[in-house]
């Protein structure tokens, strides 16, 4: 809340400023970090990590990243893609085999109303299916 009030007086003291002409609200970097291992704790490297805006309708993308050596991601993306009317969006983060794969191995809980700075660990139970050879 003191960070509201905060914003709004240097808003205030910006347009007086400048004459009371309107003054653009710079747009807040959102971001969500983890790390993704196997059930036995070992890091998982090169898995693709989406996050997922999620409303009552659909799910929107808001950006993906692969997970390093140590099996860490961070996946970077603006308010404007989740701000709604003064509250943060819900979402989830899914995990998905090396080169995307169709299927989430795992996922995280639904979270609501996101903060600026999130970190979410994901743990896969069970590895990719290995595809089948055609005869």
């Amino acid at each position: 809340m003191a960070r509201l009030v905060k914003v709004a007086a240097a808003l205030a003291i910006a347009a007086a400023l400048t004459g009371g002409a309107a003054v653009a609200q710079p747009a807040t970097n959102y971001v969500v970090r983890g790390q993704v291992h196997a059930a036995n704790s070992t890091p998982l490297a090169g898995y693709t990590v989406r996050l997922m805006k999620k409303n009552m309708a659909r799910e929107i993308a808001l950006g993906q990243a692969i997970t390093d050596g140590s099996g860490r991601y961070q996946i970077g993306y603006s308010s404007s893609q989740v701000d709604r009317r003064g509250g943060g969006a819900d979402v989830i983060v899914r995990v998905f085999a090396p080169g995307g794969g169709a299927a989430a191995l795992a996922q995280s809980k639904l979270i609501y109303n996101v903060t600026p700075a999130m970190t979410v660990n994901l743990t896969v139970n069970r590895a990719p299916a290995a595809r089948r050879k055609k005869l």
